[in-house]
């Protein structure tokens, strides 16, 4: 367990939890407005271990559903987080929001070899029939099993009997090592076509829905029926930004995808991937090309020589050898580094900005009527689209308009705004002191913002520039002390106003007044 159980409350969107261990188990403790127990909830599992840790309880009337309960523990900062910090929750968002059934979702993709078990399916449908109000997500009854709690070796590997008990001869492993044979008893990625290898990722990372409706009984009671090895397709639909949505969620799709159909959230990675000209290119590209199952960094599954551009040169030897001259940035900066320019990072999950999984040639004009970030903007903080299109061409730069970056960070819909908070490379490669100060001003008004999630990468930005700064603007502790959870009033620190005009700031904030909405991220 890695949160800290010590008894100390958390308040959160209206509500109150004490995390305490009792004994030998570990509880929420649900209090009332004089801090008095109102009842408590046991965390009987886990889901999460690198980023963040969730937690599951069952229901005090004896059912056995499992329920993800309503905040995390953030490694990394060591605290408290409620789920709407991490789902993109308005601060007037209920505290249960996405307090949500295990059974019917996690369980598909955090588990190996899930097994809902729906118990009273035909009991609903009929109800259903019979025109009576049915509401599925609150009513289904689970008793769920998993051969194995977590991603083990017979989620990518296939299932592993047939493996174990003729590797029980050993005879026949040492014959097989000598020989250098293939175990045709086990699936082993290396050894399928590239598709097939991809495809065993996309089980999990691609959003998907049953491929036929005859399909869901079974996923609901013995599991998905893709294996290691198998067609995806044949098994599945991903999803998209035209996928059916329910009648009281018309937007459930559409909101986890830029305008242009590129995925705007984690999970959707095998989506991303499908439309990358790299796929077509090379036949034998696939999810391995770049990450590592057994090595590497478990935070992406990245060796560290394939967080560079070594993946990308095996293919584009020639433009490798001349970066500096394809990308027309100094050969070592961010911007002649292949992934920042080619898989920009825009792409939100586990309290993470992440990089889009479609390879793609910048095209700024494009990102914007599209209205989702670009990787120009994500460097050059000061630019306007026009002045970086301009200098891509090298043609004349136009004089005057908005930063980019400002209008993302100040008009964008919620997801823009924290890609824009996150700068993944502008502070790394240094500002001007003005363009820093004015950069600081700018987070700083930010920090206001009505979702906690782009408070977070506000301050985080703030915190990693203040420290970067040869004279900070700010007491180190001062800062350190947002808690970014909390409604901020305007402009919580004292640095002045960001270098744009008023009038164009308060448009750009009633463009995102506009856009104030529950992100819908695939839970």
């Amino acid at each position: 367990m890695q949160g800290r159980f010590d008894g100390v409350p958390v308040s959160m969107n209206g509500a109150t939890v004490r995390p305490v261990r009792d004994g030998g188990g570990y509880f929420f403790e649900y209090l009332d407005g004089n801090q008095q127990a109102l009842g408590r909830i046991e965390v009987e599992r886990t889901v999460g271990s690198n980023r963040y840790q969730q937690y599951l309880g069952r229901a005090q009337n004896g059912g056995q559903n499992y329920y993800r309960l309503e905040m995390l523990w953030h490694n990394q900062e060591r605290r408290w987080v409620p789920m709407s910090g991490a789902f993109f929750g308005l601060d007037s968002e209920r505290s249960d929001a996405h307090f949500t059934t295990w059974d019917q979702n996690c369980i598909f993709c955090h588990n190996t070899g899930p097994e809902p078990r729906i118990q009273n399916l035909n009991e609903l449908r009929a109800r259903a029939s019979a025109g009576e109000q049915v509401n599925f997500p609150d009513e289904a009854k689970y008793q769920s099993h998993v051969a194995e709690l977590g991603i083990g070796c017979e989620s990518c590997h296939g299932p592993g009997a047939a493996h174990v008990q003729a590797n029980a001869n050993f005879f026949r492993r040492m014959s097989l090592k000598l020989s250098g044979g293939v175990d045709s008893t086990v699936i082993n990625p290396k050894r399928l076509s590239a598709a097939r290898a991809t495809d065993i990722c996309g089980a999990c990372h691609a959003q998907r829905q049953p491929k036929a409706l005859e399909m869901v009984d079974i996923w609901l009671t013995r599991g998905p029926t893709f294996r290691p090895g198998q067609a995806l397709r044949d098994h599945v639909t991903p999803v998209g930004p035209e996928t059916p949505a329910p009648a009281d969620q018309p937007d459930l799709f559409r909101q986890r995808f830029w305008a242009d159909g590129v995925p705007r959230l984690s999970a959707y990675e095998y989506q991303s991937f499908e439309e990358s000209a790299c796929l077509n290119d090379a036949p034998a590209f696939s999810c391995t090309t770049c990450h590592s199952m057994h090595a590497g960094d478990p935070r992406g599954m990245l060796t560290d020589a394939n967080r560079s551009d070594a993946p990308c040169a095996r293919c584009h030897q020639d433009l490798s050898k001349n970066a500096a001259a394809h990308s027309g940035h100094a050969a070592d900066s961010a911007g002649a580094q292949c992934l920042n320019c080619h898989m920009p990072k825009i792409v939100y999950g586990v309290m993470e900005i992440h990089r889009s999984h479609r390879i793609e040639k910048p095209d700024p004009e494009a990102a914007k009527a599209a209205d989702r970030p670009d990787a120009c903007s994500a460097c050059h903080l000061t630019w306007s689209t026009a002045k970086i299109v301009a200098k891509m061409n090298k043609t004349d730069v136009p004089s005057g308009g908005t930063a980019r970056h400002l209008e993302l960070l100040f008009g964008g819909d919620p997801v823009e705004r924290a890609v824009a908070a996150n700068q993944p490379f502008a502070l790394t490669e240094g500002l001007s002191e003005p363009a820093a100060h004015a950069e600081m001003a700018a987070l700083n008004v930010a920090l206001s913002d009505p979702y906690a999630a782009v408070r977070r990468f506000s301050w985080r930005s703030m915190t990693k520039l203040n420290n970067a700064l040869a004279q900070p603007l700010l007491d180190p502790k001062a800062l350190a002390s947002f808690d970014y959870m909390q409604p901020a009033s305007p402009a919580p620190f004292a640095l002045g106003p960001p270098l744009i005009d008023p009038s164009e700031l308060a448009r750009l904030q009633l463009r995102a007044r506009a856009q104030l909405r529950q992100i819908v991220i695939g839970e």
